[in-house]
């Protein structure tokens, strides 16, 4: 059982991004739609909606389309829930079960409707298992290839992000003079060189040192952006994250997974998860373009 349950509780690609679900249930109401065309399993005596299969199949597949497009409410009212860092291989086979559900239900209604097949709950019954049958076993197939892939991708980015990472540590160069960053608000002057990130929470800014050896935390009033701002001409800082800038000179490691990627900054602090065009931009800003 501990290897399904590990296997389950893996990260996988969310719905952060919407368009990552309207690709999703596309992909869906496309298979309806070819499985209908070409299998017939509710008309197999051609009475077909004005004498045309592919039209029967059509409607079948706008229908099942429509109801998932009215399944999105789920993730604009939770959106934490559905989002990349949470997501699980485990979520996305649940998810996948809920929507065949529920396109097993309208095309019930359609069928009921039209006069087709059992109206009672062998009828329901006989409709998922068709829909179980024809999208839900090859779109959980396609999800398993793009999660290996993701996988496979993403590791290899972290991988070489990680040995440069090595690499510019051992050619490290810091100007002779200081340079501080802008804090608002804050009268001692910060070495940027001593700067770890910065995290936003509320109207309140987190901001992570260096000292010698162990860390040190200051709070000031003030916002993300306005640190960005102010803090433009430091190249080494960059904004990884809705709620986070951080220092690019104090990664330690970089971990990839099929969702992302989890920057490690510090021992003592909690690795931050980047993902979709946050991922791309970290990528490209370490210097890996090629596998951006």
């Amino acid at each position: 059982m501990n290897p399904i349950i590990s296997l389950l509780n893996r990260p996988h690609p969310g719905y952060e991004a919407f368009n990552a679900y309207i690709v999703s249930i596309t992909a869906m109401s496309v298979g309806i739609f070819l499985a209908l065309t070409y299998m017939h399993p509710f008309d197999s005596d051609g009475t077909y909606i004005l004498g045309s299969p592919i039209l029967t199949a059509s409607l079948y597949a706008a229908a099942s389309l429509v109801m998932m497009l009215m399944n999105a409410c789920w993730i604009k009212l939770f959106p934490s829930f559905f989002s990349d860092e949470r997501w699980t291989i485990g979520k996305e086979i649940i998810h996948c079960i809920f929507q065949m559900v529920t396109v097993a239900v309208i095309i019930c209604m359609i069928n009921y409707i039209r006069g087709m097949l059992p109206t009672g709950f062998s009828g329901f019954l006989l409709v998922l298992w068709v829909v179980m049958l024809s999208v839900l076993l090859p779109y959980l197939t396609a999800q398993i290839i793009l999660h290996i892939y993701y996988v496979k991708r993403r590791l290899n980015k972290a991988a070489t992000v990680n040995i440069r990472l090595m690499f510019d540590k051992k050619e490290v160069f810091h100007p002779v003079d200081p340079q501080f960053i802008h804090l608002k608000r804050y009268i001692k002057p910060v070495d940027v060189n001593s700067f770890i990130m910065a995290e936003s929470k509320e109207d309140l800014l987190m901001i992570t040192l260096s000292s010698e050896g162990g860390m040190e935390e200051l709070i000031i009033r003030g916002t993300l952006d306005e640190f960005e701002a102010e803090n433009a001409h430091f190249e080494q800082l960059f904004r990884c994250h809705n709620n986070y800038v951080i220092n690019s000179d104090k990664i330690t490691w970089v971990e990839g997974n099929a969702a992302g990627y989890r920057i490690m900054m510090h021992p003592k602090l909690p690795s931050i998860f980047l993902t979709g065009e946050r991922g791309k931009e970290f990528i490209k800003r370490m210097g890996v373009e090629r596998y951006a």
